[in-house]
């Protein structure tokens, strides 16, 4: 293994490659020229630079220069040989699956991932291990069909299985087009195939054919025996599977009914200052948002409103959740949108219910409207400066209460979600704030 180990301390853990044009950052880490400014470019406009390895921060931009002398080890590193992937694990034979990154000589790949769609040999899957950001991709067994195991409507892994229709689904799927349908993880479905399989190989021989029974009251009797023992080997298998979907959320939520129900699925969220217009100030720890008193600067960035003044949450809500928000001002918009709504512009495709990525209520001390696609829909509630909000992603149902000594339903949404969903705000009015609640 020395021969790895030292190969590995000349490999750029960007590209995973032998360093090309190396160079060395303030912090002792060393990258391949093209490799590091490629990866400082995404964070030009933020003026800070990090390490991808260890982290560390760098204002402004460090100087790069060719170490003349890690080069030159490098350049003997390829003459000698030494590619440690070459001499320590085995070089593939016809029907294996090759690693994609072995520029040399191919080696057989040990695991796939769904992530990148690349197969990796044991030197090169290291990285995956390693990086924070790759440890969170999906591996497999080496496999030479790996588009075969991506949706093709949603490019996500079928890791889902549809029982009505006979096919693997991924979760999005289990969303849309397959909503209601039968499904259960691909893993417990193969599962289940595999015990039928060693049940009916296990099961003896009857003695007698049907063909050889004139007696049709003894047929119906060993059918019935044959029942009763599938029934008895499956009745346990069905309840594994059912507490599975549950842990994994498949079923569908019980819609609550009181307040203590719905802060069940309370669930803790910040909003995401890069999303933030620049009217906007956020404050205690990105859960409180109010227009700027003063104009400040801020960096563009490509996630950014930079017309209507509104703000995004950090994360996309999936299944059942519920949060409270507080409002003070003259009026504000709460909303949910698809993370790919538009940014820039004045255009309706970027203004919160005014497209088909977005629903919104607007709030005001007169009363409620309730926004989507451009279609308003008047709501005829005294205004209360605390709203709630429902989510079951996979039912369809976005839900806003009034919550004062008791909650009123203002606006109930039946719909099929398509991608997770952000909670965001807009403000229309230079008094308005908004604080995201906590809920114990």
């Amino acid at each position: 293994m020395e021969g790895l180990l030292v190969t590995e301390e000349f490999c750029c853990s960007i590209c995973l490659d032998l360093l090309k044009d190396p160079v060395a950052i303030p912090c002792g880490h060393s990258y391949c020229m093209e490799c590091i400014n490629d990866y400082w470019k995404k964070n030009d406009q933020l003026g800070v630079f990090s390490c991808p390895q260890c982290g560390q921060t760098f204002s402004p931009r460090p100087v790069l220069n060719r170490n003349t002398i890690l080069a030159d080890m490098v350049d003997k590193l390829k003459k000698l040989e030494l590619l440690g992937n070459c001499q320590i694990y085995d070089s593939c034979v016809p029907g294996d699956v090759t690693c994609d990154l072995c520029t040399s000589i191919k080696q057989k790949a040990v695991m796939s991932c769904l992530v990148c769609l690349a197969s990796y040999c044991q030197h090169h899957l290291q990285a995956h291990y390693k990086s924070p950001a790759l440890k969170k991709h999906k591996l497999i067994e080496a496999s030479m069909n790996l588009q075969e195991k991506i949706c093709p409507h949603h490019d996500k892994y079928l890791e889902m299985y549809c029982r009505t229709d006979q096919q693997c689904i991924c979760l999005l799927c289990v969303m849309d087009d397959h909503k209601g349908h039968d499904t259960v993880t691909a893993a417990v479905e193969s599962t289940k195939k595999q015990n039928c399989h060693s049940f009916s190989s296990g099961l003896p021989d009857p003695p007698l054919t049907i063909a050889t029974l004139s007696d049709f009251g003894k047929v119906n009797d060993a059918i019935s025996a044959l029942k009763k023992k599938f029934e008895d080997v499956f009745k346990g298998e069905w309840l594994r599977i059912y507490q599975a979907a549950r842990s994994m959320k498949i079923l569908h939520c019980t819609v609550p009914k009181i307040r203590s129900e719905f802060l069940y699925h309370s669930c803790p969220l910040q909003l995401n200052p890069l999303t933030a217009h620049k009217d906007l100030s956020l404050s205690k720890g990105n859960r409180e948002v109010a227009i700027r008193s003063r104009v400040q600067s801020c960096p563009d960035h490509p996630e950014r409103f930079d017309y209507w003044c509104q703000v995004l949450g950090t994360e996309g809500l999936t299944g059942c959740s519920y949060w409270e928000v507080e409002w003070s001002g003259m009026g504000v918009n709460i909303a949910v949108a698809y993370k790919n709504i538009a940014r820039k512009g004045e255009s309706s495709e970027a203004h919160f219910g005014h497209n088909d990525k977005s629903w919104s209520l607007f709030c005001c001390r007169k009363g409620y409207a309730f926004w989507h696609n451009r279609i308003v829909s008047k709501i005829s509630e005294p205004g209360s400066s605390k709203i709630g909000i429902y989510l079951d992603h996979r039912a369809g149902t976005l839900a806003f209460y009034s919550i004062e000594d008791s909650m009123t339903l203002l606006h109930r949404v039946h719909t099929t979600f398509t991608q997770p969903l952000y909670p965001g705000f807009e403000f229309s009015c230079y008094d308005a704030s908004v604080k995201l609640c906590q809920l114990d």
